[in-house]
């Protein structure tokens, strides 16, 4: 049966509003804090957990390269600096951790929303995140960021604007006329 848009659409603006009036969750992560981006709150906060799903399944311990710098960019326009800081601060700690070396990408996650920071701010963003959509494995499954892919097994053969996973290509090929 084809999903009608039209309703989806709805249910997306409304949800939108619902955040944009504080009727859903702590109203701190609801809202961002840099310039106008022209992004729903709803991506903002699928960007916050992709951007950390790519930190942790990594395991970045610092600031290595332009992927982590980008994340940390991304973070902070959201959160602001301090809690951004505070997030990617935990998520290092995180990946220091004799436990979690040499584990899969979905047991770091797993056990990354399941430790507790000690920062109040942080722990209620990642309590948020983690009841957000269908959950952080979910989403590492169904990202669109090149390295959640990779971390996922879900990677195509190119990266750029407009990328599909093989799940969305396959879903395609097979509503393709024959």
């Amino acid at each position: 049966m084809p999903i009608d848009k039209s309703f989806l659409s709805l249910v997306y603006d409304h949800l939108n509003r619902m955040d944009a009036e504080g009727a859903g969750g702590d109203p701190d992560i609801t809202k961002t804090t840099g310039p106008a981006h022209h992004k729903t709150v709803l991506d903002d906060r699928a960007d916050i957990g992709d951007s950390l799903a790519n930190i942790i399944t990594k395991g970045y311990k610092g600031f290595t390269d332009d992927d982590i710098r980008a994340d940390y960019g991304r973070i902070t326009q959201i959160l602001g600096k301090e809690k951004a800081q505070n997030l990617i601060e935990h998520a290092f700690e995180f990946n220091n951790r004799n436990d979690v070396q040499g584990r899969g990408a979905a047991d770091r996650l797993n056990r990354f929303y399941s430790t507790d920071s000690g920062n109040k701010d942080t722990d209620q963003i990642k309590s948020e995140l983690k009841t957000f959509a269908e959950g952080p494995l979910s989403r590492l499954n169904q990202s669109s960021n090149l390295g959640n892919q990779k971390a996922a097994g879900t990677e195509v053969a190119s990266a750029g604007p407009g990328t599909i996973t093989k799940d969305q290509f396959q879903v395609i090929k097979d509503a393709a006329p024959k």
